[in-house]
């Protein structure tokens, strides 16, 4: 071990895409958590503006996951960036699990 230096590459960030205008465009994605804890899920466009934020809770998930719609059709044509995070709620920062992360436009 000592001082050797290790390598870490990360994989390039997605392509940009701007949504289509004159369409209706969601985020659609399910969550799960563990029963370590508690977290905080959070949708923001462009860093700064939150869309969504809701404290998933184990006891809340009766099927395992919780199915989210996030209206984007205000960002259609604008390029912004869309965040969605894990952040901690309070106590132990539970376990986030993601499923089916999609953008769709109709």
């Amino acid at each position: 071990m000592g001082s050797e230096k290790r390598k870490c590459s990360l994989p390039p960030p997605p392509p940009r895409k701007i949504l289509p205008k004159n369409k209706k465009s969601y985020l659609t994605f399910s969550v799960s958590a563990d029963d370590t804890g508690d977290w905080d899920l959070v949708v923001r466009g462009n860093y700064d503006i939150e869309l969504l934020r809701e404290t998933i809770k184990p006891e809340m998930l009766n099927s395992g996951w919780k199915d989210y719609i996030v209206d984007l059709t205000a960002y259609a044509g604008i390029d912004k960036t869309l965040v969605v995070s894990q952040e901690a709620s309070s106590g132990n920062l539970g376990n986030a699990y993601w499923h089916k992360i999609k953008l769709v436009s109709e």
